[in-house]
């Protein structure tokens, strides 16, 4: 019965000295936002034109799943350009989420020889917006970490695959994350990882912002999409442990110690 009270406490313990060495949280949530539009137009000069309008989300303090659409359709007689996509975002915790890009493209059924251009633009950066955005506070040294996934499918890809992250916090940087995909499907998919240094108690604004869009000469008959898959998280420094870790841990072991004490102080 002793060594059984013995163990409890030992266990006890034990679970102090895993709770307090459990990593803490490394961002404070501050806002999030998502912006799409579509645009679609018919020769140049311009026969007919559609633009969706703005499709937004957003939160401040606490995060929620957001997603957006837009759809531009323009027809002049038998011809029609239609653009269209859908994006989401999902924040699992203040230093953890995705967003995820479906059906991002367009379609052109264009026949008439008297139109010259056609053109595509799904915007995100339009009027100095940004498809996705999340504004936080780091709370402790850390790295900002985002594995991409880019798939392009369709007739000819050209003018899609681009995508850009923005860094606000020690300064305004840009980095580029896919280019666009060649001519063509045989470039039809860009992946890779990033990396950003961030300091504590700096706050920061990290976005997304696509940079597709398509001019091409008629008659063209062709569909091409992509759809893209960010995960973004945020992981502390490895470094000296916090004092309230040191702490708990030192009580962890004075309960064990204690037990061990009492139990060798009763009599046989």
């Amino acid at each position: 019965m002793k060594t059984t009270r013995v163990l409890a406490c030992a266990a006890g313990a034990l679970l102090a000295v895993g709770l307090a060495a459990a990593p803490a949280q490394a961002a404070k949530a501050l806002e999030g936002s998502m912006f799409l539009q579509a645009k679609s137009v018919i020769g140049f000069p311009v026969q007919a034109s559609d633009t969706s309008a703005p499709s937004t989300g957003g939160w401040t303090d606490t995060p929620i799943d957001l997603s957006v659409s837009a759809r531009a359709t323009a027809t002049f007689g038998d011809n029609t350009v239609v653009t269209h996509a859908t994006e989401s975002a999902t924040w699992l915790s203040a230093d953890r989420g995705s967003v995820t890009v479906t059906d991002f493209g367009h379609e052109f059924d264009v026949s008439d020889g008297s139109i010259s251009q056609i053109e595509t633009l799904l915007a995100g950066d339009a009027g100095g917006h940004q498809d996705w955005s999340y504004a936080f506070q780091a709370t402790g040294d850390s790295v900002f970490n985002l594995d991409f996934d880019v798939l392009g499918h369709g007739d000819d890809l050209f003018g899609l695959g681009q995508w850009q992250l923005e860094f606000v916090g020690d300064g305004l940087e840009f980095f580029t994350l896919s280019d666009g995909f060649a001519s063509g499907t045989l470039d039809n998919r860009h992946t890779g990882s990033f990396s950003h240094a961030l300091r504590d108690g700096v706050n920061y604004r990290v976005s997304l912002i696509n940079l597709n869009s398509l001019g091409s000469f008629t008659p063209n008959h062709q569909s091409a999409a992509m759809d893209a898959t960010f995960d973004w998280s945020i992981s502390p420094v490895a470094g000296v442990p916090e004092p309230s870790t040191w702490a708990l841990s030192i009580m962890g072991f004075g309960l064990a110690g204690a037990a061990l004490r009492r139990r060798h102080s009763l009599p046989a």
